[in-house]
């Protein structure tokens, strides 16, 4: 194959081997450095002749192997265009517009590459000056010589970033402005998928060209075009995390840099915004899972009306509108244009179904609005003309609001927040849990009923509003109504300042609070995502601490605990905010109003304080600095990393649905229960699609929590400032870790001390909507006996807060209960058929069998006995790093990875050592290997390990399980209906 001859002298002036055309192209056009243009692109005709010495070439079939045109045409003298080749030798082939090249498709061929060949990279040589602007920008040393190495081999041995790019132009724009871009032929170019004769490859992976950049540590930059259509969106986001996938199995740390349109290539990007702006994309690109969330968090259809306006105010939506979708920022008063939209429907007749997610915001906005809440509909003038709001926890026949979906037809469905209400309808572990399916039924009887109908509407509301929250809809319809959107774009003109702590832990924020409190005029809201007394960061430890610290300061302590008590000033105070507040100097909420609630007082609060422990999601933390409107300072710390995981844990839409649906499968083989519905469960495969997309946007957002708080909090318009000061905090830190051990004791004791109540005096207590502390503690002591079948003490009560019972029940199962296994997980599953319905989350959550299956396979079992025998008869009491069985069941464990986190929702890693790998699987029993002893000298010190039988009281609560399963079979066998208690109150099965 020719090779094209790379000049020997560049020079800023057109060189005679490019055409003034393709000259402007590259350096007008596309603002590519004149030299990376001389040194790497010729223009070219089909038949060339040497003015000097008459030689006839055909340097386009001769590079591109053609004996005629590439799809069967014979050679026309006038073919034109430009050739660019890297500095690997490959080539590709840009016909002119004038004389274009049609495919099998009948459309131009855009680029050609050489016939027979699979596609190759470009990499662009490059002059002197942009090497070193590109070592520059990264402090990275010259060679001394460079003559003698490649500037791309530079690259690799520098570990410098790369960005993977569509096309040769927009390579050569970005090493023009200093990066390493290196041009691929096509956003499906970088990772092979097919061999050379077109047949799919089952493990595709990276091109060989591409495979030396993808080594640990190098930052990689994936720059593809900007795709408006949703069409060829899809696939362009496809390819992105396919690339990301296999540089990231470089262990390689990818990031996304989105173009933000209309622009459609980088090029035409830094033509028509400057070369500062691109510097500003590179600098705030996106962590893959970041990305992740973030597509799965657009809005991609077209907006009907585009507002910039402070307040959404009255809307012309149009009369034949069925589904209209509403997108506004926090604060522009959503709720407020609900008045006369539901004041219309009034006037007409129609009445009004309002579905939210929590009780007490449903109640607020039904206030707002001028409807009543379900519980109040018998004493509303009226009644139930005007129609109710309700939580869709309710949204059955069996529930106190004993909903009809059939009675509800031509009807103005309002759904705020929807967001948050399809996440909770699709994964609460509330009320929800035990009727999800059937919600899903009413539900669609009711979305169809008012689509059907002359003048039904549905109203989805949400500052957030995704594709997500149409697609479910239409999921439900089984049909894709056109949706009317109304897009409000405003953004404050004075945004929040928002002074950012750094640190790994909220001591610093915390330090700075209590300054503020001591200093500042003015009141002070404080949010957190805790009200435990546990936690020291709960509403309740900051109440008791400043109560101590401050007893001149009205204090309201608002959560879940105070809104439901009578005797608490905050009682059902979420309806009357703006009422409530200015009575008090310092406000600590929980997330028990993290939505709906707008505190529009102004002059009140001075600043806005935010723990984030990463236990809520992260919109759930920016919709807790949103309740106040008035754009005071907001200070926060965030954690680093989120703590709670949907489904698998995985970022990756695939990897959650792949993991459901193997471990049902599994479940249904190992119980022999029941055959699964097929068609129930496909009836909602897509609400099923709808939770694993949004489970992995809350993955996502979890595996970067902090990052993803930030980036988002400035894409809505707000100033971040970081504080990073170290300050003495030590002292108190410790008083507030002395208040919250005083208090957490009391209120163990409280729970361990309260009186007993029966069965049917806790189903009783457990439906009330309002309860006293002394209630609460009732109801927890019930819950905790039946549960352990022990007496409670305060020290049961706190194992339990940690999460004891789940790794109890394990260790039971895989042990002394193992004979009971099969038939409990058969009459869990039986139960959640006949109350929930085929919903495959709550299902797996509600087995054992499948986790005990791995235990199983991983001899886990084994560590457990300290008198096990192994080898011939040697005692495996003690063990280190290089032991047999540990070490056969680290390569087990590696091996098998992606299904041990898909059962056992444990994380194993190829740099995880033995030990490491049996103390993260015994943890999920709650045990552990104990150190015995440090042997060998230094530099050869190892751990010696031991398994000890816990002390901690799981005896005697075994043993009792075990009776209780006994007697529980034995009745089963004389055809007496038997019941697994554990499965009865208040407790997570999984």
């Amino acid at each position: 194959m020719t090779t094209l001859l790379t000049p020997s002298k560049t020079t800023p002036d057109r060189p005679s081997h490019i055409t003034q055309a393709h000259w402007d192209e590259w350096v007008i056009g596309s603002q590519v450095d004149p030299e990376i243009v001389a040194m790497n692109v010729r223009s070219v005709e089909d038949v060339e002749i040497d003015p000097y010495t008459h030689e006839v070439t055909t340097p386009i079939h001769d590079l591109l192997n053609w004996k005629f045109t590439r799809f069967g045409h014979r050679v026309k003298a006038s073919l034109r265009g430009w050739l660019v080749s890297g500095v690997e030798g490959w080539v590709r082939f840009k016909p002119d517009a004038d004389t274009p090249i049609y495919g099998k498709d009948g459309k131009p061929a855009k680029y050609l590459g050489p016939k027979g060949e699979q596609s190759r990279l470009i990499l662009l040589d490059v002059p002197l000056h942009i090497w070193k602007a590109i070592a520059n920008r990264y402090d990275a040393p010259m060679p001394l010589a460079p003559e003698r190495t490649t500037f791309w081999q530079w690259v690799i041995e520098q570990n410098i970033p790369v960005i993977p790019i569509e096309g040769e132009k927009k390579a050569g724009t970005l090493l023009t402005l200093g990066y390493a871009a290196i041009a691929l032929p096509g956003i499906t170019g970088g990772v092979r998928t097919r061999d050379e004769h077109q047949n799919p490859l089952s493990h595709p992976y990276l091109l060989p060209d591409l495979k030396p950049f993808a080594t640990p540590k190098r930052q990689v930059y994936i720059c593809f075009d900007y795709e408006p259509r949703q069409k060829q969106l899809i696939e362009l986001n496809r390819e992105i995390a396919k690339l990301s996938e296999h540089f990231s199995k470089g262990k390689c740390a990818v990031k996304v840099i989105q173009l933000p349109g209309k622009e459609k290539g980088v090029d035409d990007f830094v033509v028509a915004q400057g070369a500062e702006a691109f510097h500003r994309l590179y600098s705030s690109a996106l962590s893959t899972e970041l990305w992740q969330a973030s597509r799965l968090s657009k809005l991609s259809h077209p907006a009907d009306l585009t507002l910039n306006q402070r307040y959404l105010g009255k809307l012309p939506i149009p009369g034949s509108a069925k589904l209209i979708i509403l997108k506004s920022p926090k604060g522009t008063g959503k709720t407020e244009s609900f008045v006369e939209i539901v004041a219309e429907a009034t006037r007409n007749g129609q009445p009004v179904l309002l579905i939210s997610h929590r009780v007490q915001l449903a109640q607020a906005i039904c206030e707002r609005i001028g409807i009543p809440y379900v519980s109040e509909v018998r004493s509303f003038e009226g009644g139930m003309m005007l129609g109710f709001g309700v939580c869709i926890d309710s949204l059955h026949s069996e529930s106190q609001a004993r909903f009809n979906a059939e009675a509800w037809n031509d009807v103005l469905v309002i759904v705020d927040e929807c967001e948050q209400v399809i996440w909770h309808a699709l994964s609460a572990t509330t009320e929800v849990k035990n009727h999800r399916i059937p919600i899903l039924q009413s539900l669609k009887t009711l979305l169809c009923n008012v689509v059907e109908s002359a003048n039904g509407k549905i109203i989805l509301a949400d500052a957030d509003v995704s594709d997500l929250s149409i697609e479910f809809i239409w999921g439900l319809l089984e049909q894709k109504i056109q949706p009317w959107i109304a897009v409000n774009e405003w953004q404050p003109n004075e945004p929040w300042t928002i002074h950012n702590y750094t640190h790994k832990s909220p001591e610093q924020w915390f330090a700075a609070l209590t300054r503020h409190l001591e200093t500042a005029e003015g009141a002070t809201y404080v949010t957190t995502q805790s009200q435990k007394p546990k936690s020291r960061w709960s509403t309740r430890t900051l109440e008791s601490l400043f109560s101590r610290r401050f007893p001149n300061k009205r204090i309201l302590r608002i959560d879940s605990e105070t809104i439901v008590d009578p005797g608490h000033p905050a009682y059902n105070c979420t309806s009357h905010l703006n009422e409530v507040l200015p009575n008090y100097d310092l406000v600590l909420v929980s997330p028990s109003i993290e939505t709906g609630v707008s505190i529009d007082i102004r002059g009140h609060f001075t600043s806005v304080w935010g723990c984030f422990q990463g236990v809520c999601p992260e919109n759930s933390a920016r919709q807790a600095l949103a309740r106040v409107r008035e754009p005071v300072d907001r200070h926060i710390w965030a954690t680093r990393y989120g703590f709670s995981k949907e489904g698998n844990g995985s970022a990756s839409v695939r990897s959650i649905l792949a993991a459901e649906y193997q471990v049902a499968k599994i479940s249904q083989q190992l119980v022999q229960v029941i055959s699964y519905d097929e068609e129930a469960i496909a009836t909602y495969a897509t609400s099923l699609k709808i939770w694993a997309k949004m489970a992995a946007r809350i993955n996502a957002g979890r595996l970067h929590y902090r990052e993803t708080i930030l980036h988002n909090l400035q894409r809505e318009g707000h100033l971040i400032k970081e504080v990073n000061q170290i300050g003495e905090t030590l002292e108190l830190v410790g008083e507030l870790q002395a208040v919250r051990d005083e208090q957490y004791l009391k209120e163990r004791e409280a729970t361990a001390s309260a009186d007993g109540i029966t069965a049917n005096q806790y189903e009783e207590l457990k439906g009330k909507k309002t309860k006293t502390p002394e209630e609460l503690h009732k109801q927890r002591k019930h819950e905790l006996h039946t549960r352990y079948q022990v007496e409670v003490t305060p020290e049961l009560v706190e194992k339990d807060d940690d999460g004891w019972y789940p790794r109890l029940r394990l260790y039971y199962f895989l042990t002394i209960g193992r004979c009971f296994l099969q038939g409990r997980d058969k009459q869990t599953l039986e139960n959640i058929v006949q109350t929930s319905g085929l919903w495959l989350p709550t299902m797996n959550r509600s087995q054992y069998t499948t986790k005990i299956q791995v235990l199983e396979a991983l001899a886990l079992r084994t560590l457990l006995n300290p008198d096990a025998e192994f080898n011939g008869g040697t005692k495996a009491q003690e063990y280190e790093n290089a032991h047999p069985l540990l070490y056969d069941l680290a390569a087990k464990a590696k091996r098998f990875a992606w299904q041990i986190k898909t059962f056992l929702g444990v994380s194993i890693s190829e740099s995880m050592s033995p030990i490491q790998i049996a103390q993260s699987l015994l943890g999920k029993l709650g045990i552990k290997l104990t150190c015995d002893r440090q042997e060998g000298g230094k530099g050869n010190r190892q751990r010696i390990y031991r398994f000890l039988l816990p002390k901690d009281g799981r005896d005697e609560i075994l043993s009792g399980w075990f009776h209780r399963d006994e007697v529980t079979r034995n009745q089963s066998e004389m055809h007496t209906p038997g019941k697994y208690i554990e499965t009865a109150v208040g407790g997570s099965a999984a």
